[in-house]
């Protein structure tokens, strides 16, 4: 299946960067990798017919550490911007 990458605003808050997520997967399919550019956040997709049905949930790291809730499972990690800084972040579902 084909791969696609869009790209995010800096500017970007923690909740505004998820619903732009979702909004991606919607239109293309499921997130696989999350990251930067330099310039912009960057998220891959794999382009699907099957849109996923359950939202990504984008969490900064604590510590270095990713705390995934009970019964979800990590997606993917990296490093983003959120407001214009560079953070470390797990993408889960």
């Amino acid at each position: 299946m084909a791969e696609i990458t869009y790209g995010a605003p800096q500017q970007l808050t923690l909740e505004q960067l998820t619903d732009w997520l979702w909004g991606q997967e919607i239109g293309t399919g499921p997130v696989i990798a999350i990251g930067n550019n330099g310039h912009t956040t960057a998220a891959t997709f794999r382009h699907s017919l099957t849109e996923p049905t359950e939202k990504a949930v984008i969490s900064l790291l604590v510590g270095g550490q990713a705390i995934i809730p009970a019964g979800k499972t990590e997606v993917c990690s990296g490093e983003v911007f959120i407001l214009s800084q560079k953070v470390d972040v797990v993408v889960y579902r």
